[in-house]
């Protein structure tokens, strides 16, 4: 009885392990700020709003995940002076993204939870 139970707690662990690769392989690969000039790290976890291109205003509100410019998103290259946002609304779902990368064209493709490049000139921090 007692080689069952440990049989068990291994098979349990085993499976939690596995449960958590899995998770690793559908998150987006974007670390952390190691290279970041100091002055944007600050921007790292704030809420904004994702400005469109012309009179289109607030296109998706957001959080700045990322800001070091040898980030990838999607396997693309970060823009000059871009951030990587993680969507939290689309309220555009129409307007283009700031920068196509493959993945999506538009942000309502993209939808709330995708990582977009947004250009921080057209970012404004709450």
């Amino acid at each position: 009885m007692t080689q069952d139970i440990v049989e068990m707690k291994k098979t349990l662990v085993d499976m939690q392990k596995d449960r958590q690769y899995t998770q690793n392989l559908s998150s987006p690969t974007v670390a952390k700020s190691t290279q970041a000039s100091s002055p944007d790290i600050i921007y790292i976890g704030k809420r904004c709003d994702l400005l469109g291109f012309g009179k289109r205003g607030v296109v998706a509100r957001g959080e700045v995940h990322e800001v070091n410019p040898n980030a990838t998103v999607h396997c693309e290259p970060l823009e000059d002076g871009a951030f990587v946002v993680v969507l939290t609304e689309v309220i555009q779902p129409h307007a283009p993204l700031w920068k196509e990368d493959g993945f999506a064209s538009t942000l309502g493709e993209a939808g709330p939870g995708s990582f977009v490049q947004w250009g921080k000139e057209a970012l404004r921090i709450q």
